[in-house]
């Protein structure tokens, strides 16, 4: 029985072929010499049930390994191919490892190997996990220092600074970061500007009591609205033209609102990171087409675009030809990372890229509207 892509496994989808099986071996003990019995007693199917264990342990990681090496690219054919392949390895696990540890329990008695096998469990285990969590921290430490990841964000940071023309009067002015996830990844880079400003800067998922001097909102638009109804997409908007209007108090505090960011069908850093590995052009499996991407937030931003014209004060960026050319978005620029996963921004790189595009309007949200 198989799971459409979206299913939860194991969940309900896992129930119909447990409850066959059990049925089945039920059937058994119940009827040594019904058909289906005799049938699942022939050699062959015998010799299935024999390495089946085995199969089991080696199907998932071989069928994981391929699946990583061709991008997670959908594939009957490799997936069958690899089930394959684990099949001949659980035969030859049976004969050289199983078969061999059952006589030699038979010979020595459970009594006496009983110790033994537990010892060497538990420091099989143990080397498991060492070499696991050395071979990890080895992969995070060796990925973090490549230049496609570790880009030097000194040069951003110091353009992106906001002039004393600009921003000469904004010490001790208080704003606030209002966001989710996606607000996460700009607050190191925005609260080290704030603070060269001596100013204060707040961080909120939802609008406080609080009034503020200015405000910068990053969501995951599309989230809150692609697969809505329109009735709950209405009832945002309403609900987002209230906060805004209420933060704004008329026009006296500036809100700086960046939209949607695209959204990547694999993950930025593994899939740029594996594309230069095997030498292959990034584009080919990482980028993905600037008609799906406007196509998917199509909705979010006519939302947000009239909520800019509604309410006073209030400034909307696009990012999207940040990451996109007529043709292709793209999760890395200029050769950097710039998206981890499938939508977030990179630390420190991608954050101080993004905020350096954009720093006039940076600007315009720092500075104090009195000057």
């Amino acid at each position: 029985m198989l799971a459409a892509a979206g299913d939860p496994f194991p969940g309900v989808i896992a129930i119909p072929p447990v409850v066959a099986t059990a049925l089945l071996i039920a059937a058994g003990f119940a009827a040594p010499n019904s058909v289906a019995t005799r049938l699942l007693a022939v050699r062959p199917l015998v010799f299935v049930g024999l390495v089946s264990y085995g199969w089991y342990l080696w199907h998932w990681p071989l069928i994981s390994f391929a699946r990583i090496a061709d991008f997670d690219e959908p594939s009957m054919l490799r997936d069958v191919a690899m089930a394959i392949v684990s099949f001949g390895l659980a035969a030859l696990t049976y004969r050289f490892v199983e078969r061999p540890a059952r006589q030699w329990r038979e010979r020595r008695g459970l009594a006496g190997t009983a110790p033994k096998v537990v010892r060497l469990g538990l420091l099989a285990s143990l080397a498991v996990a060492l070499l696991a969590g050395g071979v990890g921290a080895g992969a995070y430490l060796w990925s973090s220092r490549l230049p496609a990841i570790d880009g030097d964000v000194g040069a951003f940071r110091q353009e992106t600074a906001c002039p004393a023309s600009v921003c000469r009067s904004s010490a001790g002015r208080r704003g606030i970061l209002l966001g989710d996830s996606h607000a996460d990844r700009l607050l190191d880079e925005l609260g080290r500007e704030t603070a060269q400003l001596g100013m204060t800067l707040d961080r909120s998922g939802s609008l406080p009591d609080a009034s503020y001097d200015f405000a910068v909102l990053a969501y995951r638009w599309n989230l809150y609205v692609d697969g809505r109804t329109e009735t709950s997409v209405a009832a945002f908007e309403r609900r987002m033209e209230s906060q805004l209007t209420r933060l704004s108090d008329g026009g006296r505090v500036r809100i700086l609102v960046f939209g949607p960011v695209p959204e990547f069908p694999k993950r930025g850093a593994e899939c740029t990171l594996r594309s230069d590995r095997y030498g292959t052009p990034r584009d080919t499996h990482c980028a993905v087409s600037r008609a799906s991407v406007e196509a998917r937030r199509a909705r979010t931003m006519e939302i947000l675009r009239r909520l800019a014209a509604k309410v006073p004060g209030v400034r909307l960026v696009d990012p999207l030809d940040l990451f996109c050319d007529a043709a292709l978005c793209r999760p890395y620029s200029g050769g950097r990372v710039v998206t981890t996963d499938k939508d977030h921004l990179s630390v420190p790189y991608g954050a101080s890229w993004f905020l350096h595009a954009y720093r006039d309007d940076l600007w315009w949200v720092l500075a104090n509207p009195a000057e």
